[in-house]
């Protein structure tokens, strides 16, 4: 009976140091890497706005075979989304939550047991330009708070694989009248998506003044 106490008491003390502890580790983790490529901000944003591009460099797709995506309807800035299923990686969401043409683009992703927000800033450096992807996410407690001093050699590495491809790709395409395609594609979408606000807001405006004038 006496061992059965002390026992019990050592697991009640690991039990207060796995939690005191965890108080005290970061609650959220921040993961960051950057890369330059010869290539302009415009086409690097291009490979980075179109979710369907992303098979050419994202890197945990590639190494996945068994992963299945499904797009939305708009697969292009922001709102854009896809899911996907996979043996190894479960299932999830990505979806771009903000699109700033040619410098900045937001993501977040939804998985099973977490989930992250996403950067891409594309800096002009010379003619060419500098790629910065980063991730932030909250670590719960008490578990989760022991993995974010790990996140960092956990992510980084794919975040390093994954930049290597998108150079590549975008001088690729910098070098190819596809590229060029690509940049006045996606800028006929946004502004496509601007005049429809603008008529969307003017619908408006114009209901607005009918019932005024009805109601006079």
């Amino acid at each position: 009976m006496k061992i059965l106490k002390v026992l019990l008491a050592c697991f009640a003390v690991i039990i207060a140091a796995f939690l005191l502890i965890a108080a005290f580790l970061p609650a959220e983790y921040t993961v960051s890497r950057s890369i330059s490529t010869t290539a302009p901000p415009a086409i690097v944003f291009a490979n980075v706005n179109d979710l369907k591009a992303w098979d050419a460099w994202e890197p945990w797709s590639n190494m996945d075979p068994t992963i299945e995506i499904r797009y939305s309807k708009s697969a292009i800035g922001e709102g854009a989304s896809y899911s996907w299923t996979s043996e190894k990686s479960g299932q999830g969401t990505t979806s771009i939550t903000a699109s700033e043409m040619p410098n900045r683009i937001a993501t977040r992703i939804d998985f099973d047991g977490g989930g992250g927000d996403g950067e891409f800033l594309f800096e002009p450096e010379g003619a060419g330009t500098k790629i910065t992807w980063s991730m932030r996410g909250d670590l719960p407690y008490p578990t989760g708070r022991y993995f974010g001093p790990l996140m960092d050699s956990m992510v980084g590495g794919a975040f390093e694989d994954g930049l290597q491809r998108l150079k590549t790709q975008s001088e690729k395409d910098a070098q190819s009248i596809g590229g060029l395609g690509k940049v006045l594609g996606q800028g006929m979408h946004e502004l496509g998506k601007e005049i429809g606000k603008a008529l969307e807001e003017a619908g408006v405006d114009m209901g607005k003044a009918v019932e005024d004038a009805l109601g006079q």
